[in-house]
């Protein structure tokens, strides 16, 4: 073997193999073999291969039970190398090499002794209980680990070649002096980094405060505080611009900033003392760079980072070098971030100075929008229209509360161009190229097998094939760039596509962010009569205010609105609230529905808001606040609010006026996309009172009277129970109506066509005439029930029956059912007939129900 190549052998490598020389000869072996190899590898103290076998469960003295060593050591005669043996020696030196190892140690060694199908091997590792698979992992972190800081290998192993080797770099290139951080960091200043970023919009207020902060003499360390979104990272981008283009004071000038990966400094680390070799490597090379400023975004992920038992995390080791200003560190973290994790630690607090970050208004992000637009443009070959990145600005502030500007708008941007590239964009022999991906691949794996084999002629041939396929796949890359350099934008992203990505964000149904949700609402009260009868003041009271909310002359800063219902019980106040979250949100789904009765005791509350620190359920969220942040779009139903603890009421006094509330782990929830009501059966004693003196037949100026006697009598006693500040805030109070026998009526009416509706879904059909609809609702009338009774009597009388007749073995496929009254009689006939076309039959069967 060639002396250079020799002197890359460390001391350990050339030691294990002495030992298993010796080995060899105590057990009356003709030759070395690589089981040898391994014994010797595990009794070779201070070696990185040593400390994997040991640590994967290879000991000592199980190696000097098995090797037979005596317990002195004596000269031995020359062996011969087994074949096998010969083979590992080579691959190890390919390893290496594979590696871009400076030298070749013991850990190439034992990669490539359990790559060999030796028997011995094997049976030796299955009767201790390694795992290989296990065990060629740890090898595989720690190759990747020391591919470019061999120094930190040698400073935890002490394995190290006999003579300094000059560095491999090519002739002419220069060597980096920050090794640690090309690898653990990317350089935003580079000029292919700074290709990568999109530029900087307005931000020069914070740009400005960070360049005067690195420019102090000491505790030159800025941290960015603001919200998830709101453009800490790209804060720092536009001063690694700035210093790309020169336009900074002097001080500032031919600075690099490196973006640090934590995660990536802890990944892979094994032995004690490796994290905090790396991250002391990296300080340093801080320190003797002076021209390098570290950014660390999410600054917080630095308290115990790589911290174990007895070591320090990498905040601790930070410290010295950040107070005494021998490093320039930049970091960026949420407030939450900052009060949990940095401020519970006054000597690292002390260290950095805050810069608050604001969420951007509406138009400074349109104008960021803007100025982004190229990049995005670029990448996914479509052009985006100037009201699409004004609508993306608008709606996503409206419709996204949960999130912050400018991230939320760019998020609905590049959706927007990405759904249209994919429905109109292709990219030319996109495939083909994928194919010749492959193909290269499986050339570079089928070369480095012949390599370990030793087949160098059909090593020779793979690369040549190689070469040829990259060659192709170049040639057709430059093809389809030029396809697609002189062509136009596949599309164009409008308001539409805005709109459309919004909607499968959120869930809101398509309609309801277009126009035509105006005229949709122009009808709101219509639709609401629909469903809901005899109350049609009320109704047209909350469509009406619905309608100003919706146009922008309610205010945006509260919920859409809130409202109290009184009245009877069964007058309609809960169906309101089901109907408006359909007429206004278009689903069914969109309401929220408490019980006050549930919150009845002061320690309750906690149950809308979360549990306060310290408690049961702390960090779980309450019901209220969890229920709107998962479906912010929704009516919010308070059923008989004179049943909560006064306690409830403050803390809606803030959700009604400001349209936010913070739960109990510190998240602010946004109101402002829900309707509030709340319905109360305060005055029901009067409305019973009235209802106990008789049930009108349509309402007249006498009832009409009444009812204003009511309402006055409600409204009075809801004053008396509630505060003013509370009332005040709530924006309609409406008292509903009693039922009278017309209105009952439209509600049995209503329920029929309910019926009607659900058999139809089953191939059947159903009819009632007049007579049917009195009978249904004579037996309705009951004061203080209201529209409950008519459930109850559809149910019984209509319901029932039909069941009845359908569970029936004779029953015909498609029937034809019919409810009317018999003649003479004050009786309730329903009757089942088969559909026949063109034919009459006579009822097969009838029931008749008492009147």
């Amino acid at each position: 073997m060639d002396t250079p190549l020799l002197q890359k052998f460390t001391t350990h490598y050339k030691q294990v193999l002495a030992r298993a020389h010796q080995i060899a000869h105590d057990n009356g072996a003709p030759e070395i073999k690589p089981i040898h190899v391994i014994w010797a590898l595990v009794i070779e103290p201070g070696s990185l291969a040593t400390e994997i076998l040991r640590k994967a469960g290879l000991k000592a003295p199980d190696a000097m039970a098995a090797a037979h060593i005596p317990p002195r050591e004596e000269e031995v005669f020359s062996f011969p190398l087994a074949d096998s043996l010969k083979s590992v020696i080579t691959q190890s030196v390919y390893a290496a090499s594979r590696h871009r190892h400076k030298y070749i140690g013991t850990e190439h060694l034992l990669l490539s002794i359990l790559n060999t199908q030796d028997q011995d091997i094997q049976e030796t590792l299955a009767r201790h209980k390694i795992d290989q698979a296990l065990l060629k992992k740890h090898l595989g972190l720690v190759m990747k680990s020391t591919s470019r800081f061999p120094d930190l290998t040698l400073a935890l192993t002490h394995d190290e070649p006999d003579e300094e080797e000059e560095e491999d770099a090519p002739r002419g290139q220069k060597k980096s002096t920050t090794p640690a951080l090309d690898f653990f960091g990317r350089e935003l200043t580079a000029p292919d980094a700074q290709g990568k970023i999109d530029p900087v919009i307005g931000r020069t207020r914070e740009i400005n405060r960070i360049i005067q902060i690195l420019s102090r003499k000491t505790k030159n360390n800025p941290v960015l505080l603001g919200d998830p979104g709101v453009g800490k990272t790209a804060i720092v981008e536009g001063l690694a611009k700035r210093i790309h283009e020169g336009s900074v004071p002097d001080l500032l000038l031919k600075k690099r900033i490196y973006s640090l990966d934590l995660s990536l400094m802890v990944a892979g680390t094994m032995y004690r003392g490796e994290f905090e070799s790396r991250i002391k490597q990296v300080i340093d090379e801080a320190k003797d760079n002076s021209d390098l400023i570290l950014f660390i975004d999410e600054l917080h992920t630095i308290i115990g980072a790589g911290s174990a038992s007895g070591s320090l995390d990498a905040a601790n080791i930070l410290k010295p070098a950040l107070a005494r200003g021998e490093i320039r560190c930049i970091g960026a973290t949420t407030y939450e971030e900052y009060k949990r994790h940095i401020e519970t630690d006054p000597a690292l607090e002390r260290r950095f100075q805050a810069i608050q970050v604001e969420e951007p208004s509406v138009e400074e992000t349109v104008a960021i929008l803007k100025g982004i637009k190229p990049a995005y443009e670029r990448h996914h070959r479509v052009r985006v229209d100037d009201q699409a990145l004004r609508a993306a600005a608008q709606l996503s502030a409206q419709y996204l509360p949960e999130k912050r500007l400018p991230d939320k708008a760019i998020d609905l941007m590049d959706e927007a161009a990405a759904m249209q590239h994919i429905a109109h964009g292709s990219v030319p022999h996109v495939r083909e190229m994928r194919a010749l991906d492959t193909q290269i691949a499986q050339a570079v794996r089928k070369k480095e097998d012949a390599v370990r084999a030793e087949d160098f002629p059909r090593a020779l041939a793979f690369k040549e094939e190689e070469r040829a396929l990259h060659a192709a796949r170049t040639a057709l890359a430059d093809k389809a760039a030029h396809a697609t350099a002189g062509n136009p934008p596949a599309a164009t992203v409008t308001e539409a596509d805005i709109i459309r990505v919004l909607s499968d964000m959120t869930g809101i149904p398509l309609g309801a962010i277009q126009e035509e949700e105006r005229t949709h609402l122009a009808h709101a009260d219509t639709q609401l009569r629909a469903r809901i009868v005899g109350q049609d003041e009320a109704l047209r009271d909350v469509a009406g205010f619905i309608r100003r909310a919706r146009a922008g002359l309610a205010g945006t800063e509260r919920p859409i609105g809130s409202f109290i219902f009184l009245g009877p019980s069964g007058v309609g106040k809960t169906e309101t609230a089901k109907a408006l979250a359909e007429v206004v949100f278009r689903d069914p789904r969109a309401l929220i529905r408490l019980d006050m009765a549930e919150y009845g005791e002061s320690f309750n509350v906690s149950k809308l808001i979360g549990a306060p620190a310290g408690y049961v359920g702390f960090r779980e969220g309450g019901k209220l606040t969890e229920m709107v942040r998962r479906k912010p779009y929704a009516v919010i139903l308070l059923d008989e609010i004179e049943k909560a603890h006064p306690d409830v009421f403050n803390l809606f006094l803030s959700i009604l006026d400001e349209g936010r509330i913070t739960d109990a782990t510190g998240r602010r929830i946004d109101f402002r996309n829900t309707i509030i009501i709340m319905t109360s059966n305060i005055g029901l004693a009067a409305f019973n009172e009235h209802a106990a003196l008789g049930f009108a037949e349509r309402r007249g100026a006498a009832e009409e009277e009444q009812y204003a006697h009511l309402k006055e009598t409600a409204l009075k006693e809801l004053r008396e129970r509630f505060r003013p500040e509370f009332l005040n805030r709530v924006d309609r109070i409406l008292v509903f109506h009693p039922l009278d026998r017309a209105a009952l009526r439209a509600v049995v009416l209503l329920q029929l066509s309910r019926v009607a509706a659900s058999l139809a879904a089953q191939g059947h059909t159903f009819a009632w005439d007049d007579r049917a609809a009195d009978a249904l609702t004579a037996r309705s009338v009951s004061p203080g029930e209201g529209a409950r009774k008519v459930t109850r009597i559809v149910r019984e009388y209509v319901e029932d029956a039909i069941a009845d007749r359908m569970l029936e073995s004779d029953m015909p496929r498609h029937a034809a059912f019919t409810l009317t009254a018999k003649d003479g009689a004050p009786a309730l006939v329903l009757c089942a007939a088969p559909r026949r076309a063109g034919a009459r039959r006579t009822p097969k069967r009838a029931q008749a129900v008492p009147q």
